[in-house]
């Protein structure tokens, strides 16, 4: 749950409580203490994004339910308390550039956000603004600060980034990413982060207390389909100060430090390719491999140029293979119960195999479809049939426009070609068979599906594999995280 929506909850209940006078922040911990008691949060996430989720209950604050006097003194609503990042030397390259750093905080106490009904959040002044971190990363400049933002007696801690093309003034920065004040941030750039300006190379930055940070990958793919991730130590440029910038064609790279999620490094996702890029990946990918069907539920069909190249982008991004050293081919493509699926397989220069699923879940709700996403991700040897079983549940419309994914689990399957059948195992044991000519693809209604064995025409397993849970394919593969 996001900081600042707790927040809003806990107001509304300090409302229910006080009297004409704001709450102190005393009443405003008590108020959190219940909201926290009454939610079950597993993570939470923090952005000036829910300042806008907050105004509706700050409003009652400010306009009246509540009234404010003129003497009344700030309520801080995030932690009043700086990060340990804050109020000490600013790092970087651009540290000792006193006249730069000085017009980035006047940049920042520029600051302005409004709220749909006209409230506005503002930094107080300049001298409140701590530059955390300020100095040129790659092709970027990079600066990170800490400083309060204020709605009329409201106030809210943030770190805010800001990011342009290396040797940008101060004042063409633009502000990105927010948070409230924490000890451990990172963040990563890479073309597309900067509107103009050359972007092709990737970069990190990692401010905090000491830790391992690295650099892992680019994936390599086995023969028989083992993955491994090869890792490089990123050594401290100034104590508390992990810089990493990537040369161009690195391939896909990841930062992994204790603390912090794995992410991609000078990653821009798929979609948008050029022109050439499109043609690099449709090479040799078509015809569909496979061209079974299973009345009224799979159906085989021919995808279009634009939906083939979207798989394909999408399934080569989920491999986290280089195009210019990978294969593509496209295993089977159609609908599995009216939503669109693409099975694609990219092989690595060993011959090793990622099968990705790539379903266009919202397909039956949306007027045109959405966009296809990998659904699951598997591997396979050189000399493996491909083996691949994920859930989806169909999408219904809600009354207020909006859809669900909360109804009847399917699970899709997809086994080697010798495969005439599969058995799937549920949570309780139970194993349920369902026909798979050809190896499939198949479906099979069914809850808590766990995991699948392929047989043969002689009842045989053939290959086996665990179900893919919703959601759980994220964008691809990736490293695991730091223990």
């Amino acid at each position: 749950m996001d900081e600042l929506t707790m927040v809003r909850e806990a107001l509304a209940d300090v409302a229910d409580r006080v009297s004409s006078r704001p709450p102190d922040r005393a009443q405003i911990d008590r108020g959190l203490r219940r909201v926290r008691r009454r939610r079950r949060v597993a993570r939470a996430g923090k952005g000036l994004g829910a300042l806008g989720g907050v105004a509706a209950v700050l409003g009652a604050v400010q306009l009246g339910v509540v009234p404010v006097p003129s003497w009344a003194p700030v309520v801080p609503i995030t932690s009043p308390a700086a990060s340990a990042l804050a109020n000490g030397p600013t790092r970087g390259s651009l540290a000792g550039d006193a006249a730069w750093l000085q017009a980035l905080r006047e940049k920042v106490a520029t600051f302005d956000q409004a709220e749909s009904g006209g409230e506005r959040w503002r930094a107080p002044s300049a001298d409140r603004v701590d530059v955390i971190y300020a100095g040129d990363l790659g092709d970027f400049r990079v600066a990170v600060v800490e400083t309060p933002l204020r709605w009329g007696a409201i106030e809210a801690r943030q770190q805010l980034w800001y990011l342009g093309p290396r040797g940008s003034a101060a004042a063409a920065m633009e502000q990105g990413r927010s948070e409230g004040p924490t000890d451990l941030v990172s963040e990563t750039f890479g073309p597309g982060s900067v509107p103009a300006g050359p972007t092709t190379r990737g970069a990190a930055l990692v401010l905090g207390p000491a830790r391992d940070v690295e650099q892992v990958g680019p994936v390599r793919i086995a023969a028989d389909g083992t993955v491994s991730w090869p890792a490089v130590p990123v050594r401290a440029t100034e104590p508390g100060v992990w810089e990493l910038v990537l040369p161009a064609g690195s391939g896909r790279v990841f930062l992994r430090a204790a603390g912090l999620d794995v992410v991609a490094v000078g990653d821009r996702g798929w979609g948008g390719e050029t022109d050439a890029e499109r043609a690099a990946l449709v090479r040799g990918a078509t015809p569909a491999v496979r061209t079974g069907s299973v009345p009224a539920r799979v159906v085989s069909s021919v995808p279009g140029a634009e939906r083939l190249a979207g798989a394909l982008a999408a399934a080569q991004y989920a491999s986290a293979l280089d195009v210019a050293t990978s294969g593509r081919r496209l295993l089977w493509s159609g609908t599995v119960d009216g939503t669109t699926v693409d099975v694609v397989e990219v092989t690595a220069p060993s011959g090793g195999r990622v099968l990705v699923a790539v379903q266009d879940v919202f397909a039956p709700v949306m007027a045109g479809g959405g966009s296809g996403q990998p659904v699951a991700v598997g591997t396979s040897g050189a000399d493996d049939g491909p083996a691949l079983a994920w859930v989806f549940q169909e999408p219904e419309v809600l009354a207020d426009g909006g859809y669900t994914t909360s109804g009847a689990q399917h699970v899709v399957l997809v086994g080697p070609q010798q495969a005439v059948a599969a058995r799937v195992t549920t949570a309780d044991g139970t194993e349920h068979p369902v026909d798979l000519p050809g190896g499939g693809p198949g479906v099979l209604t069914v809850e808590g599906a766990r995991s699948v064995r392929f047989v043969d025409a002689e009842g045989r397993t053939v290959a086996e594999t665990t179900v893919v849970q919703p959601d759980a394919a994220g964008s691809g593969l990736q490293p695991p995280q730091a223990p």
